[in-house]
């Protein structure tokens, strides 16, 4: 289809090269360009742009040492070169529109490149994207352009497209209309001051896109750069964090309003309710690649961004850290907003809440502990986290260390903890408390006996001021046996001495200080890469895991990389330094989250399919409980002493889908619309609701055949009011694996869940196009067996009325697309 061609070529700037921080985009900077900080708009959702490069001077930084090394600049060669040759192979089309895509991708890695996101709408599980990119092809770039808009009128003509040249400020555009494209939106691209590719999505964009090169840069950029100080600027990226939950929250209201709340929830938690934009600028100094971030809050944050506010982390709040642990961080912690947050966690998930306050108050009751007064409150506000990545044993290696702000009041809780799992152990055979004596002081560890556990072992010790948690009994006792490092280390450490002092005026911390030993990693990541039966890049690319530089070269001169959080009086500010290269994490948010949302709508129609098919399942299941119970199926209704339908079968099932007490309410010798009946239809249980389809509450496309199914009239129930019975599964002499029992209808055959009503098959002359296809390729159909199958409509326009029918002796060879 062409919208997967579009989509390439429209969106390839923005997925490409923004790219995570393991890029090097704009490395080592050349000089930058001021026409893309013209190019930015005054407002907008999304941005970023990233210099053109050099050559690296190894005299200038170990970052540059580190990517000056002749394997590396090989290894690197050798990729482009394959990617030019892959992008040669396949159909003529194809080749003169991939070809021309890698020549873009690979040119947008040494030039100097611009993009913007303006606006992001959905439409029925469809985005649509406004924004701009520019791209500095050089003074030789017309040649490429020219064979962007050749491969574009290549596939125009393939897919029966029109393209128009317009003309814009004195420049000439081509340009797709908006109602010729899958993603509903105008595509227009075009070469300006004979060196730039511009393209835009959206009606009007081009314009919006050349006024911005007419004015001077935008206030936030100008203010982003002067309190983000870089000497060599590489990249800086924006995002507007508020305005993009805002769309992802209107959307959400429009597809899906039941999950808007759980979602609103999910920001306040994480904290991105609390953020209002966020930016960065990466480059190089003297020391090698930097990153700089500024996040603006809106009110006191919450969440997790909640849990680092406080006072600067001391020098020595990290003493009995090894020196050079693989992950390392420390951070000033509210242990009572932490316990919070987790409550607050566990409440995403149904009823996941109440159990979590079932579980404190039980250790309350049976411990003799109040978490919150005994234990939470005795904690002070640092705490520290390091440890080694091993995948053979992922949980060894790590110690948790919080600090302690009254150790003689916590030790009466910590006593009463030690005695209830003591006697835990003696009363449970096969669980052991074990008691270790180390360098003069105690840690507890339990665990199981048997020698395959089915629990992790847990140790901890309450020594020196801290309380200490491990998953492995000989890295706490190593913790344990450690001198305690002189209150000046950490300063002294010229690795890690600029993390205690702030960037610039107005900025105090650390709040926040992390370590990551990038060559352990890499030792131990390239190994198990190599290793893998799964390749590392496509199989038509000729470069493979063999064309990496070995371990040697990846990790010469590297130092581990270091970040640092401090707190403004509007919010924070971070500061990363490595030695490699990378860029702004918010290319990684905005060219990643645009580059994806043809997949992530995949994913959420797959989602909402699964979910389908789980419902049929769901109500396959109870039917079948219900026949357990009462010898046969639930008959489609239930009828009055005058033979009158009074309710669906839908609601004579409410007992086994969990909706016993649902059920209690109904009066079941009143018809389904009675005054009574009818105060309960805006009730109707989540198994009845479709997960796409829009239809008006209280309604359901969950549907048997009203005539000649598996589901029939009451036949000789114990009482025809409350347990209403029908066939007999034995009755299904076809067979239950070739007998449809339930299907999904169209919004037009929905019906009102209680009503004795059903999908009315034989009144369409086509049935099939009464059913739900809403997933492109079929529809789903669940057999008398339980399971669910996807079917072609075509098929099951043949068959359908014998598909039906249980008893008709005609049996079908089921046709299952999966």
């Amino acid at each position: 289809m062409f919208g997967v061609a579009f989509t390439q070529l429209a969106v390839l700037v923005f997925i490409s090269l923004g790219g995570p921080s393991s890029i090097p985009l704009g490395m080592p900077p050349g000089p930058e360009d001021p026409v893309m900080a013209q190019f930015a708009p005054e407002e907008c959702l999304f941005y970023s742009t990233w210099s053109s490069t050099v050559t690296p001077d190894p005299s200038r930084n170990v970052t540059e040492r580190w990517m000056a090394q002749p394997e590396l600049v090989k290894s690197f060669d050798h990729l482009k070169l394959a990617m030019r040759q892959m992008s040669q192979s396949g159909e003529e089309n194809e080749v003169a529109f991939d070809s021309v895509a890698y020549q873009l991708a690979a040119r947008c890695l040494s030039c100097s490149v611009g993009f913007y996101l303006s606006e992001i709408e959905f439409h029925q599980w469809t985005p649509l994207i406004e924004g701009g990119a520019l791209i500095d092809l050089g003074t030789n770039g017309q040649e490429l352009m020219e064979k962007i808009t050749q491969a574009m009128k290549l596939l125009a003509d393939r897919e029966k497209i029109k393209i128009d040249m317009v003309q814009y400020s004195g420049f000439d555009f081509w340009t797709i209309a908006a109602d010729q494209t899958e993603m509903k939106s105008t595509l227009t691209w075009g070469f300006i001051r004979d060196q730039y590719l511009a393209i835009t999505i959206g009606e009007g964009e081009m314009q919006r896109l050349l006024g911005n090169l007419r004015t001077a840069p935008p206030q936030w950029l100008t203010d982003l750069r002067n309190d983000l100080s870089v000497d060599r600027v590489s990249s800086v990226s924006r995002i507007d964090v508020d305005g993009c939950a805002d769309r992802l929250l209107q959307f959400m209201e429009e597809e899906d309003p039941r999950s808007v709340d759980g979602m609103k929830r999910f920001f306040k938690i994480v904290g991105v309710s609390s953020l209002g934009e966020a930016g960065w600028v990466s480059g190089l100094d003297g020391d090698g690649f930097i990153c700089r971030g500024a996040y603006r809050t809106q009110g006191e944050p919450e969440g997790l961004l909640g849990l680092i506010v406080g006072e600067p982390l001391e020098p020595n709040a990290f003493g009995k850290i090894v020196d050079q642990p693989m992950i390392m961080l420390g951070a000033r912690v509210s242990a009572p907003k932490a316990f919070e947050l987790l409550r607050d966690f566990s409440g995403l998930y149904d009823r996941s809440e109440t159990q979590f306050d079932q579980g404190v108050a039980w250790i309350s009751d049976t411990i003799g502990v109040n978490i919150q007064t005994d234990v939470l409150e005795n904690l002070d506000d640092h705490a520290y986290l390091y440890g080694s990545v091993d995948p053979a044993q992922p949980m060894v290696g790590w110690v948790l260390g919080l600090g302690v702000l009254n150790e003689m009041a916590l030790m009466e809780s910590y006593h009463k903890l030690n005695e209830f799992m003591k006697a835990t152990c003696r009363s449970v055979p096969g669980l052991d408390l074990i008691e270790t004596e180390v360098a003069g002081r105690t840690f507890f560890t339990f665990s199981e006996s048997q020698e395959f556990r089915s629990i992790p072992e847990i140790s901890w010790s309450l020594s020196q001021g801290e309380l200490l948690l491990s998953l492995d009994p000989e890295t706490l006792s190593g913790h344990l046996q450690r001198e305690w490092m002189t209150d000046d280390a950490l300063v002294k450490n010229e690795r890690v001495s600029w993390c205690f002092a702030p960037p610039r005026e107005n900025v105090s911390g650390p709040l926040w200080v992390s370590s990551v030993n990038v060559p352990s990693l890499i030792e131990m990541a390239m190994p198990l890469l190599r290793a893998s039966r799964d390749p590392l890049f496509p199989t038509e690319l000729d470069f493979d895991s063999g064309d990496i530089p070995s371990i040697k070269i990846l990790t010469r001169d590297m130092k581990p990389s270091l970040s640092a959080v401090y707190q403004t009086s509007g919010g924070f500010e971070t500061i990363q330094r490595q030695t490699y290269p990378g860029g702004t994490p918010g290319a990684v948010v905005g060219a990643t989250a645009i580059g994806l949302l043809p997949a992530l709508m995949k994913v959420r129609n797959a989602t909402a399919r699964a979910e389908a098919v789980n419902q049929i399942r769901q109500l396959t299941i109870a039917m079948h409980n219900y026949h357990d119970a009462y010898d046969a199926l639930p008959a489609r209704f239930s009828k009055s002493d005058d033979g009158k339908p009074l309710l669906s079968w839908r609601v004579h099932i409410l007992p086994f889908i969990e909706g016993g007490e649902l059920y209690q309410e109904f009066h079941l010798d009143e018809p389904w619309d009675s005054e009574h009946n009818r105060t309960l239809i805006e009730r109707m249980p989540d198994a009845f609701r479709h997960p796409k389809l829009e239809i008006d509450v209280g309604k359901t496309v969950y549907l048997v055949p009203a005539t000649n199914g598996v589901m029939r009239a009451p036949e000789d129930s114990v009482d025809e009011k409350k347990f209403p019975t029908g066939m007999k599964l034995q009755g299904i002499i076809d067979g239950t694996s070739n007998t449809a029992l339930m299907l999904i209808g169209n919004a037009e055959n929905a019906v009102t869940w209680t009503q004795p009503d059903d999908f009315q098959w034989e009144a369409l002359e086509d049935p099939v196009n009464g059913l739900y296809d809403g997933w492109g390729d079929g529809l789903h159909v669940g057999l008398a067996d339980g399971s669910v199958y996807f079917v072609k409509g075509s098929w099951l326009r043949i068959v359908f009325g014998n598909l039906i029918q249980p008893d008709d002796g005609e049996v079908i060879p089921f046709e299952r697309d999966n």
